[in-house]
């Protein structure tokens, strides 16, 4: 019987990373003898999809690998903030509560990614015989006349397509563990969570800012994948121009685009929707603020006031009575200025601005490059770059 949980923790280890960085390494060596056996050392020809693929395949794991944690030290951080009550039975409830989300998600995620790439592999192949001169007719009176070199070819892209999907299976896999640890923004909007949601609290984003720097976090982790999908489709019409004549990448551009919007159904499944889920639940909050609190802390702050002006009062309580009017006029100044989101300011725009990049803006520079000409294209492609380079100013 498969134990599940073994599984899981090979799988997401430093130890399965370094075995699947073994099996990548052997299968890139074949494509590297490929390419030079059919190419020489014109490297402009050689299969670049496929190594860049490779190697933010492994970048975007060892960073996953490397913030297993996070979730974890986002619920410490709401603990000690105050802003999360909850005892250690509770506690140990909600922890169990998110493990048993993170590992449906890494199942269901870790095969459909495994297909999806299986799939994606296979119709590239396919698509790339039909682009061959002679087509499949081609193909066939080759595969007769091949011999045992035929066999031996179709023996190897067999081979090549399992250890890919393989690796899809460990994409999925962190994918849906990320994905599961978005959904802890869903599990906080439950009203049966004791959640302190404060306008005034000192991290400027009603005391859940380690939630939205744990969103902004896998923001971009799993922009590093989506980037990359955007990358290539936005470069396969001009691959034959740009990289190699003799090069047509054609095949592999509805297979990006499925493994694109995959990926975006993980984004949003996994962090906009439970956070759009929490934001109700803070809005909530802010609509009983301004009918409950507001009125009664404005009446509160007349009253003040006009103690304050009584004749014969001493200078002391004078001082006193400006200062607890200071305080709630701050109180009430922060209930109308209260974020709406989990995350302050700047970490808001950061969020926005990263899955905006990957969501938007590559079939915006598409329609531009489409219907506007490349120069069109060019200028999308630069405005886009600014604009990642302004969310670390």
């Amino acid at each position: 019987m498969l134990d599940t949980d073994k599984t899981l923790s090979a799988v997401m280890s430093w130890k399965g990373y370094w075995r699947l960085g073994f099996v990548l390494a052997l299968v890139t060596g074949y494509f590297v003898f490929m390419d030079v056996r059919f190419w020489g050392w014109n490297l402009s020809c050689w299969d670049w999809m496929f190594y860049t693929g490779a190697a933010t395949f492994m970048v975007a794991i060892a960073i996953a690998i490397g913030a297993v944690d996070k979730l974890e030290k986002a619920i410490e951080k709401l603990r000690t903030n105050n802003t999360l009550i909850l005892s250690e039975a509770e506690l140990a409830a909600l922890v169990g509560s998110m493990e048993a989300i993170g590992k449906r998600w890494r199942w269901y995620s870790g095969f459909g990614v495994f297909f999806l790439v299986m799939f994606s592999w296979l119709w590239a192949y396919w698509k790339a015989i039909e682009l061959q001169p002679g087509g499949w007719d081609g193909f066939v009176e080759q595969f007769k006349t091949g011999g045992a070199g035929m066999n031996t070819y179709l023996a190897t892209v067999t081979i090549v397509i399992l250890v890919m999907a393989v690796c899809g299976f460990f994409a999925g896999t962190f994918l849906g563990a990320v994905a599961g640890h978005g959904a802890f923004a869903g599990v906080l909007a439950n009203s049966d969570v004791k959640l302190r949601i404060r306008a005034d609290h000192f991290d400027g984003a009603v005391g859940l800012k380690p939630i939205g720097d744990l969103y902004l976090f896998q923001a971009f982790l799993t922009a590093i994948p989506l980037v990359w999908f955007s990358a290539w489709w936005l470069i396969i019409p001009y691959y034959s121009d740009l990289i190699c004549p003799h090069v047509d990448a054609s095949n592999w551009a509805w297979p990006l685009v499925a493994m694109w919007l995959v990926t975006l159904i993980f984004t949003f499944q996994g962090f906009i929707k439970p956070m759009l889920q929490l934001r109700k639940r803070v809005l909530k909050e802010q609509m009983r603020l301004e009918q409950e609190d507001v009125p009664a802390i404005k009446q509160m702050i007349e009253s003040l006031q006009a103690m304050s002006q009584e004749e014969g009062l001493i200078e002391a309580k004078r001082v006193a009575l400006h200062q607890e009017i200071d305080a709630a006029a701050q109180y009430l100044w922060s209930i109308e200025g209260m974020s709406a989101w989990p995350m302050d300011a700047t970490t808001r725009r950061r969020y926005f601005s990263v899955n905006a990049l990957v969501t938007v803006a590559p079939p915006a520079i598409e329609l531009l490059a489409r219907y506007g000409g490349r120069d069109g294209a060019a200028a999308g492609i630069w405005g886009l770059m600014r604009r990642a380079g302004s969310l670390f100013n």
